[in-house]
């Protein structure tokens, strides 16, 4: 991000391209985070992207959960083509079709990201459950029905969530330490692709999840799709859209460099995450479709050495100890005062501790290895704070 978005839309003109072999990506929450990276990704390398998104993250969230900035920015590629739909609209696929029928491309990819992301939305009540299913059980049947309807010769690639292993992703004796719980088998790498699915609670956003993830799988058994499953923990990177129930990392920065406060919710702040740029998402999903090597299903987050607790993340912010005198602080930080609140109730199905083996995915990709060996601290910080026009460096000096 040392450049200008516009600068790059100059540098990748799509018009300098055509004489390439022409790829067509469908995007299902284009203007979302990962969505609109990948988005940028695809449109920087020249290739066609019809995105489908209806800024439902905004009635999810709140104004502050809007992705119309994202939105815009992919509108100046010439080679970006919207669609204002829901995943569940009727008329979808007349839609889709009609913008297709006037681009020329040799290869059509399909990309499910969109989903009803907020893990405490369906606790609301039946309404609100229900519409979670919909969106993201309905709403993935839907995606997949699409693709064959479109006779779509590319990768289908679906974005799941670790919570389809409920408990099971956490299920180990821990041990805490001053800055963080980790497990008590040193030896321990992390949560595979094995982990079992059954007998342990999920939440109703891992449950919805979970119906969207099987499906996926079914329509590889039963019409031998190419698809491609990846089961991600917490997603961040350049979009200021982090909000306090989504987008850790992004609200994070937000709530300390821009609000001057910020809030823990349970266990002392000790409670760890994998999280994963988008960036480096988006390269990984572009370099598995170019080298797809058969149907299969892979955990995706930051390697376990990168993996950080929530005061782990805020005093290496801050420059602070990693400890609990952190909680219920007030502190000075390059002239501003800075308060992190506690408070003792953990969020709706948060964990102490999950951490994924990435050996399945690395191994079948090596390159993606590389990929996520970039995937540190200070690349998603960077990152985040770019997004909200903030100088990290400065922040870091």
């Amino acid at each position: 991000n040392t450049k200008s978005e516009d600068y790059i839309i100059q540098m990748y003109s799509f018009n300098q391209r055509r004489n390439l072999r022409m790829k067509a990506y469908i995007i299902t929450g284009s203007a979302g985070l990962l969505g609109s990276r990948l988005s940028h990704l695809l449109l920087q390398k020249g290739h066609i992207v019809v995105g489908i998104d209806n800024n439902s993250r905004e009635k999810f969230f709140g104004k502050r959960g809007s992705v119309e900035s994202n939105l815009e920015k992919l509108k100046n590629y010439e080679n970006y083509y919207h669609i204002t739909s829901s995943i569940l609209d009727e008329d979808l696929l007349y839609k889709v079709s009609s913008v297709l029928d006037s681009l020329k491309f040799d290869t059509l990819h399909f990309v499910h990201s969109a989903a009803q992301p907020a893990h405490d939305y369906p606790t609301r009540g039946f309404k609100e459950r229900l519409e979670d299913f919909r969106i993201n059980g309905e709403g993935t049947l839907r995606m997949l029905e699409l693709y064959r309807e479109l006779k779509a010769n590319g990768i289908f690639v679906h974005i799941s969530t670790d919570k389809v292993y409920g408990y099971h992703s956490i299920d180990i004796p821990l041990v805490e330490t001053h800055s963080r719980f980790t497990p008590k088998d040193p030896h321990f790498k992390g949560f595979t692709e094995e982990t079992p699915l059954d007998k342990s609670s999920k939440s109703f956003f891992g449950t919805s999840k979970l119906v969207g993830d099987l499906y996926a799988q079914e329509y590889f058994y039963q019409h031998d799709l190419p698809i491609v499953i990846f089961r991600s923990n917490c997603i961040t990177g350049y979009s200021p859209t982090g909000v306090p129930l989504h987008g850790f990392l992004s609200y994070l920065v937000r709530a300390l460099f821009i609000e001057g406060e910020y809030t823990i919710n349970g266990y002392k702040g000790k409670q760890v995450r994998v999280s994963i740029d988008a960036d480096i998402y988006s390269k990984i999903i572009d370099h598995v479709i170019d080298n797809f090597k058969g149907f299969d299903i892979y955990n995706i987050a930051c390697l376990p050495k990168y993996s950080h607790s929530i005061l782990e993340a805020i005093g290496y912010l801050l420059k602070k100890p990693a400890d609990e005198n952190l909680l219920n602080s007030e502190i000075e930080f390059k002239g501003k005062k800075i308060k992190v609140n506690y408070r003792e109730q953990p969020r709706h199905y948060d964990y102490k501790f999950n951490i994924y083996d990435l050996t399945k995915l690395t191994t079948h990709y090596p390159v993606t290895k590389e990929f996520l060996e970039e995937n540190t601290l200070d690349y998603m910080f960077n990152n985040i704070f770019s997004s909200y026009g903030l100088n990290y460096e400065e922040i870091r000096r």
